[in-house]
């Protein structure tokens, strides 16, 4: 996870924000008590959200404390405890070990190898913790890494690769907080949704929805897609057209929460990917690293800017990031939340929803919310 997975703090009430940052902190918290002050700079927001979700489904009340930390010596922070926040932990240093065995290899970078040599020991410790958890993360890892060094030219499946590692983060977080049904079963079933749903209207259906006073009883699944070009993942032209749109009951099946918090993984996933690939276009140009937009819809310097590049290919991104946001959705609609169900909504509904904005007006990530 990228850092994409954000509140819209000005949408979230004073009581829920003090409960998200309890979270964050929380998991920050768990870090420096079980591996040391360093590894806290994995942290991210998207922790906060993956514990949030987690603990959501936990019949036990949130009980938050005060407590000084290392980064505010005079005011105390709030800080959140909990199986969720510790799984949490252990996967942002999971995968911040493998980002930075990635930007050892790829660019060549010194801080990256000495940190990487620093947390060895602890990526040890997180392996015998989470030993399929962290492999299935190391397959799906072997496989994007395989697409990228033979330029793949067809979007679904690297951002498959990585769907399958978010979904398997979800699934071993509910077997972890809910039990009974096993991870592997929860991830190993589910596939790109795309070619099981119907499209949108217009992508912009999904951001009006997002300001309807009563999240969860919005149909979401009136933004979800039916039809793609199968060599892309990207909705062929035909699709577009259809005007046909399939009820919550029809779209989803009747699944536990495991295989439900699986599928929100997985949908994010290809969110998460979809979004970063966007963001890295004129990067990826300038220094000739791989990126899925420009072999599939065929860059070309000599022909076009990035820029008209990305107006080009504009519609079909927005088309593909709200579908993605919109089975996300009704994965999520589909679950009993327990409590803290406002922060939850407001992260799927207004931190996502303008996130994906942001990105495709390309505003600058210092001036993202």
């Amino acid at each position: 996870m990228l850092g994409y997975v954000k509140i819209d703090r000005g949408e979230l009430k004073v009581r829920e924000y003090e409960i998200y940052c309890g979270y964050y902190c929380g998991v920050c918290k768990s870090i420096g008590k079980r591996y040391g002050q360093l590894p806290r700079m994995a942290l991210s927001y998207d922790a906060a959200f993956l514990a949030i979700m987690l603990a959501s489904l936990e019949d036990e009340p949130d009980e938050p404390v005060q407590e000084h930390c290392i980064g505010h010596h005079v005011k105390k922070k709030t800080i959140i405890r909990g199986k969720a926040i510790d799984y949490a932990a252990d996967v942002m240093l999971i995968l911040a070990w493998h980002k930075l065995l990635d930007d050892a290899h790829d660019e060549n970078k010194v801080f990256a190898k000495a940190t990487a040599a620093l947390l060895k020991g602890i990526y040890k410790k997180l392996r015998t913790r989470h030993p399929a958890l962290c492999e299935g993360i190391e397959k799906h890892l072997h496989k994007l890494a395989a697409l990228e060094e033979e330029k793949c030219a067809q979007l679904d499946p690297a951002a498959e690769a990585f769907a399958k590692i978010m979904e398997i983060i979800f699934a071993e977080g509910a077997h972890i907080i809910l039990g009974e049904t096993n991870a592997t079963d929860c991830a190993g079933a589910t596939t790109d949704s795309v070619s099981n749903t119907t499209p949108p209207r217009d992508p912009a259906d999904f951001s009006n929805l997002a300001s309807a006073s009563s999240h969860r009883t919005t149909n979401f699944a009136d933004c979800a897609d039916a039809t793609t070009d199968s060599a892309s993942g990207i909705p062929d032209a035909e699709a577009k057209k259809q005007d046909t749109f399939l009820t919550i009951s029809e779209t989803l099946p009747d699944i536990s929460p495991q295989e439900a918090l699986a599928k929100i993984g997985y949908h994010m996933g290809k969110w998460i990917y979809l979004a970063d690939a966007i963001d890295d276009i004129e990067e990826n140009i300038r220094s000739g690293a791989y990126n899925p937009l420009l072999f599939r819809f065929g860059y070309d310097a000599g022909r076009e800017t990035p820029q008209a590049f990305r107006t080009r290919i504009e519609e079909d991104l927005k088309f593909n990031l709200y579908h993605y946001l919109a089975m996300l959705s009704n994965y999520m609609n589909s679950l009993d939340i327990k409590k803290n169900q406002g922060i939850i909504e407001n992260i799927i509904y207004f931190g996502l929803n303008r996130k994906t904005e942001e990105i495709i007006a390309q505003i600058e990530p210092k001036e993202r919310i």
